[in-house]
């Protein structure tokens, strides 16, 4: 984990507890590992970083414009699901699934993807990256 991703990681708390969002309680490491396991995923260092920190929303709470970062619990039901396609491992949602946004399992890079389309969108280069466009202006990662 960077410092860098730590500050960041900061900012986005302090800013989802200025807007009211119950943020869950981080996880320990061997849960974060079974879960890796159970979707045959390695999470990167600052992603795991903040499972470690908050572990998400509270299930189903959403932020002023909608969107929804997912505790360990919810991933796995999510990724289970069949719901959604399968190359990819979800995190997020935007206004109750009408769009989710994972890592793709072979580049690793974040995508979003459309209920009821077969097409996947290329978001950001990492889970970072991601973070610093939801702060900036999150209606970016609406595409």
């Amino acid at each position: 984990m960077s410092r860098e991703f730590a500050s960041l990681l900061d900012t986005l708390v302090v800013q989802w507890i200025n807007d009211g969002i119950q943020l869950n309680t981080g996880i320990a490491s061997d849960q974060i590992k079974q879960l890796e396991a159970d979707l045959s995923f390695s999470f990167d260092d600052n992603f795991k970083y903040y499972l470690k920190e908050i572990n998400g929303f509270s299930d189903f709470d959403s932020d002023d414009t909608m969107f929804t970062f997912w505790s360990l619990h919810r991933m796995y039901d999510e990724n289970k699901s069949g719901n959604h396609p399968a190359a990819l491992v979800w995190f997020a949602d935007h206004s109750i699934n009408l769009c989710t946004y994972g890592f793709h399992k072979t580049d690793r890079k974040v995508y979003t993807h459309f209920a009821n389309s077969k097409e996947i969108i290329f978001i950001a280069d990492s889970f970072s990256s991601f973070v610093e466009i939801y702060l900036d202006d999150p209606y970016r990662l609406v595409k």
